[in-house]
């Protein structure tokens, strides 16, 4: 990649391969890595006010304000180097989020480069189905796994992959309020479409390919 500092937004479905991806970024470019849902996990852990608030939504129907979770991000954006490069998976998910965007490439002062990654559902159930995740660096991995390799921590079952019917919701949500978001979004900012169906490898080398393309492109605009 490029000297340039670059942002990127993973978009697409549960099941996706979007935390693979952004995996990727942060081991082989040395991206700093966020999601909204990594955000709210570690701060409901926090025995405070807002914690316990977080908890309680989260308990009660899973669902935090967009507030809380705007707030959340743009406190962490403001802890990173302000020369790294920074992927953000699973955001924006509805129109407010959306309108926060613009205030994280007014501060980050970096037109950001969006990802969409398509897949078909009965494929992407079959991949929520058979995953683990590390509960401490949220890294993806098969079930056959059993321990994380960076953190050295067993791994976990994510509660909403395996609750009766979670992972189906989730995926509908996502194309009936999420993905027409895409309307707005490519009217404003680059966007890389990839097919989550092809091997990794081959998606992994085309994401690359795209964000060198888009990089250098912003660079000559600049």
């Amino acid at each position: 990649m490029c000297s340039r500092r670059t942002v990127v937004f993973f978009f697409g479905p549960p099941g996706a391969g979007k935390g693979s991806l952004s995996d990727l970024l942060k081991e082989t470019q040395g991206f700093v890595k966020i999601s909204s849902g990594d955000l709210l996990r570690s701060r409901m852990k926090g025995d405070d006010d807002l914690g316990r608030l977080i908890r309680q939504s989260m308990e009660d129907a899973g669902l935090v304000s967009d507030e809380i979770i705007n707030t959340l991000l743009d406190d962490f954006l403001k802890t990173v180097p302000a020369d790294s490069s920074v992927v953000i998976d699973g955001y924006p998910q509805n129109h407010n989020q959306w309108k926060n965007v613009k205030n994280i490439e007014t501060f980050l002062e970096v037109k950001p480069i969006f990802v969409e990654m398509r897949i078909q559902k009965d494929q992407a159930l079959k991949r929520i189905a058979s995953r683990k995740i590390c509960g401490q660096c949220s890294k993806v991995y098969t079930l056959q796994d059993v321990q994380c390799a960076i953190c050295r921590v067993p791994l976990i079952l994510r509660d909403d992959d395996v609750r009766h019917g979670v992972a189906e919701r989730r995926i509908d949500y996502y194309e009936s309020k999420v993905r027409p978001l895409l309307r707005h979004i490519q009217e404003v900012y680059p966007v890389i479409t990839l097919s989550a169906d092809a091997e990794f490898v081959q998606v992994s080398h085309t994401l690359l390919e795209q964000l060198q393309l888009i990089t250098n492109s912003l660079e000559t605009e600049a």
